[in-house]
């Protein structure tokens, strides 16, 4: 069956099961390898036994909504048993087939017998043990019956062959991107080929203790190629990574989303579960139109219009105008929710509503009712989303001063470059009220109305701050500790993030995250003011606990506000910053990411100066921007010392109100100590990330506390591979990074540092 299937997370348990026994059994020279190359081609592999999967979840929902019976087990085992003794004939007679790759199929043969027993039986004693006690509501046996149905097709058309053809392919010594050694391949990634082998670089004493001075670390020895299963295979491109199960270390049993009622809660989100919706067509570009009065007087109703329009700029032969990436709208069309921030003005209504965007025409029109209260410039700003993924805002202003007629304002136009949303996505819009408070809104498949949320203190800067200090000296101490000693620093790492998750996200929204986790994929918070360090939130409630740290269990990105969505990230190639007085170390990460890059993207050479820095901005420098650099963060500010003077955020300033990186969306990685830091600068934040991010860059990459120099090499090697390569999403790369370096050294917080903007569905697309 070509395609891919869809596996729900429960069934993707079972997925790992039978590929885990096979493994056990069939002698596979790099069995860790090959798992996860397999975990990764999740999807493809199902799709070969995708009717029987059907079949299987058809029974399961039928039988869900009928009353609860007995389980019955014995023609389970009878299936299980007659599976078994077919796999091993099919076995037998493969080797008889193939005589010319026996050395593959002499093993296999002998496997699935003993495999299918195995699954048989260990699935016949888990009934057993479950017993009358349980119910399922499947009278019948249908459930079970399919179920075992669609475990015997994957493990023999699907897992088996995939296996078959990994050891069927002699090594052919073709180069690997591979992280450095003692950096775990997390469980959901794969290797990827085709880059040319180049020599290594020279080795160097390793200077692990120092911050902010990345090492070039010695290469792993190369691993077994991978490739496609069968002649029909899906081709290798298609094995994207998959995110849908959370991984296991070593050693530790799977945690489920809720400790006591984590089976309730599993089948009632999943089964409510929508499908993703079918990649669109190109056409119908659309535009977020607003119009406000420009002036009134104190005590003036003032309503504010919002419509999606055609976007007529882009379709040719039409008024001039920007134009955008097309789209296409389902027949039914989209519904899209529609938010409104005006802090200064009073709300007459909600300021929310959901608009029905039709196909072909220009939506409906929304009206929401605002009036004037005080004198003063305020800004009014507009957000679409679609489910939980954010499509785009408009800001308009409004002056209002004492005996000022009313007076219409010209309207304001943003484009939408898609209006489809990414399934499972969910977004957390955070804003600041003029009085101090913030407001807090989960945004997904379903919406949720604000909470207010006020700091005790006023500010949470000076908590951030103190939690920043420990996790510098906890990086600083990593190198130097041993077992124990590591093992208390996690313990704090973890005890830190659970105690911000009770004190910085209110009560209703971890009762809201909680309700939405079984359906979560990746989480987005969107917000002007750099409040919590969200990376580090340890989800925890009572009996709900998910997966460890927020960042860990799922993709968790940021977007700042007036951020475009960039979907697509062209690297046509990599410019590095390395400024005199930079690290020691830091010309041996320049050269360690050119070869994480390989021979897929342009070397664009090193700059140390800060005026060809800034026309390169300026005149919308393309693909990537690596600093490898020292960053001064002060109560000021960001800053770094280029030759030719100090080069600081304003100094983007140009750039950001021209709209300089709005046509080559670059991704900008600073690895640098506090690169992703902010400061309040009068109505916004002022940092690297939202100033690189308002000019256009597709995607942001920075640290939020000093982090190891090892580590953060580590980091920036697997999230280029990952990402280039591998050509994992954003968020899957930055997911893959972080466990890849969580247990690079005893207690190192380097792995929940860095702060990832942009959009977490975005991939490289070099052409």
């Amino acid at each position: 069956m070509d395609g891919t299937t869809q596996l729900l997370p429960e069934d993707r348990a079972a997925f790992e099961r039978v590929l885990d026994e096979a493994l056990r059994i069939v002698p596979t020279p790099n069995a860790e390898a090959v798992r996860v190359s397999a975990l990764a081609a999740q999807d493809a592999i199902a799709a070969r036994a995708g009717a029987e999967y059907r079949h299987y979840r058809e029974a399961a929902d039928a039988a869900a909504a009928r009353p609860a019976v007995s389980r019955r087990a014995a023609g389970r085992l009878r299936l299980a048993v007659i599976e078994a003794a077919l796999l091993a004939i099919a076995g037998i007679v493969a080797v008889v087939l193939v005589e010319a790759r026996w050395e593959v199929w002499a093993g296999l043969s002998l496997a699935v017998g003993l495999l299918g027993l195995r699954l048989g039986l260990g699935r016949f004693a888990q009934v057993r043990r479950r017993g009358a006690a349980s119910a399922d509501g499947d009278p019948s046996g249908e459930v079970a019956a399919t179920r075992e149905a669609w475990i015997a097709a994957l493990l023999r058309l699907g897992v088996l062959p995939f296996i078959a053809g990994e050891l069927a392919r002699p090594p052919d010594g073709a180069y690997l991107w591979r992280p450095a050694p003692g950096v775990r391949m997390p469980e959901g990634s794969f290797h990827f080929h085709g880059a040319p082998e180049q020599p290594p670089a020279p080795q160097q004493p390793d200077d692990a203790g120092v911050l902010d001075a990345p090492d070039v670390l010695e290469e792993a020895e190369p691993t077994l190629r991978l490739r496609p299963y069968g002649d029909e295979g899906v081709p290798a491109a298609d094995y994207g990574p998959v995110f849908g199960c959370s991984e296991r270390r070593p050693g530790q049993e799977r945690r489920a989303v809720t400790r006591s009622t984590a089976s309730s809660r599993s089948s009632r989100t999943v089964s409510s579960r929508p499908q993703p919706e079918p990649a669109p067509a190109p056409h119908d570009p659309r535009r977020l139109t607003v119009e406000l009065a420009e002036q009134a007087s104190p005590g003036r109703d003032v309503p504010l219009h919002v419509q999606v329009t055609c976007d007529l700029a882009a379709i040719p032969g039409a008024s001039p105008g920007v134009p955008l990436r097309p789209f296409a709208l389902p027949p039914d069309g989209a519904r899209l929710l529609i938010t409104v921030h005006a802090p200064a003005l009073l709300a007459l209504g909600d300021l929310q509503q959901e608009l029905l965007v039709p196909p072909g025409r220009d939506s409906d029109v929304l009206r929401f009712g605002l009036r004037t209260t005080r004198t003063g410039l305020h800004t009014v700003t507009v957000r679409a989303f679609h489910g939980g993924t954010f499509l785009g805002e408009a800001r308009t202003q409004i002056s209002v001063e004492d005996g000022t007629p009313t007076r219409d304002g010209p309207a304001r136009e943003v484009a939408l470059p898609t209006v489809a949303f990414d399934p499972g996505e969910v977004t957390l819009q955070v804003l600041k009220a003029t009085d101090g408070s913030y407001s807090f809104q989960l945004l997904s498949e379903r919406c949720y109305a604000p909470e207010s949320f006020r700091l005790l203190g006023g500010d949470s800067r000076g908590p951030t701050e103190r939690i920043y200090d420990e996790l510098r000296k906890m990086a600083t101490a990593a190198g130097k500790a041993g077992p124990e000693e590591g093992e208390a620093a996690r313990r704090r790492l973890r005890n830190l993030g659970v105690q911000l998750w009770s004190a910085a996200v209110p009560d209703a929204v971890r009762r809201q995250f909680w309700a939405e986790a079984g359906r979560v994929s990746s989480f987005t918070v969107l917000g002007e003011h750099d409040l919590v360090p969200w990376e580090l939130l340890y989800p925890l409630d009572g009996p709900d606990e998910g997966d460890g740290f927020l960042a860990e269990w799922m993709p968790v990105v940021r977007r700042v506000f007036g951020q475009e969505r960039v979907r697509e990230l062209q690297l046509p190639r990599a410019t590095y910053v390395v400024p005199p007085g930079s690290p020691a170390d830091a010309a041996r990460e320049v050269e360690k990411i050119r070869r994480a890059l390989g021979g897929l993207v342009v070397d664009g050479g090193v700059l140390a100066e800060r005026a060809a820095l800034a026309d390169l901005i300026d005149d919308g420098l393309p693909g990537l921007l690596h600093f490898a650099c020292h960053n001064a963060f002060t109560g000021a500010g960001s800053s770094v010392k280029m030759s030719d003077g100090t080069l600081d955020p304003i100094d983007l300033a140009y750039a950001t109100q021209s709209g300089a990186l709005r046509r080559t969306h670059p991704l900008v990685f600073f690895n640098a100590c506090r690169s992703a830091g902010q400061i309040d600068w009068f109505s916004s934040s002022l940092g690297w990330a939202p100033q690189f991010l308002r000019a256009g860059a597709g995607a942001f990459v920075g640290s939020l506390w000093p982090v190891r120099s090892d580590s953060a090499l580590a980091f920036a090697d697997f999230f280029y591979g990952s990402l280039v390569h591998l050509r994992a999403t954003l968020g899957e790369a930055s997911l893959m990074a972080r466990r890849a370096v969580r247990d690079h050294a005893g207690g190192d917080p380097t792995w929940l540092a860095y702060a990832v903007y942009g959009s977490p569905a975005a991939r490289v697309h070099n052409s």
